[in-house]
């Protein structure tokens, strides 16, 4: 698990320890809602978790409503935050977060797996 609160650190984190296939998203924007209220950009996904970029911090442990949103393929999903990110404060705060995917039902890994088809083929 990796874990950095520091104010200033580095968002350009090498540790990796990831066992599938990430997809990183850079010329395209994935908006997604840790719900109720933290609006954010996707940045990457996997079958099992994802990295969300926002403005506001997210807690580690905290369990989390997550919506993923491209074009016609919308996700619901549960996820644990199990590390982030956070630099600046105020209004220039930004925080990236990585969440683990829980308790998913075949109706869940189905839509995922729609959703993560629909990024490789853009």
């Amino acid at each position: 698990m990796v874990r950095n609160t520091k104010k200033g650190a580095n968002f350009n984190m090498t540790t990796e320890k990831r066992q599938n296939i990430r997809h990183v998203l850079k010329n395209e924007v994935l908006m997604c809602k840790v719900l109720p209220d933290i609006e954010g950009r996707l940045l990457n996904i996997c079958s099992t978790g994802a990295c969300v970029g926002s403005d506001k911090q997210l807690t580690v442990g905290d369990k989390q409503k997550i919506q993923l949103n491209n074009g016609g393929h919308s996700v619901n999903l549960k996820g644990v935050v199990i590390w982030e990110i956070t630099e600046g404060s105020g209004d220039d705060l930004k925080c990236q977060a990585g969440l683990k995917f829980v308790d998913m039902n075949e109706q869940d890994k189905t839509a995922l797996d729609h959703l993560l088809a629909a990024i490789v083929k853009a």
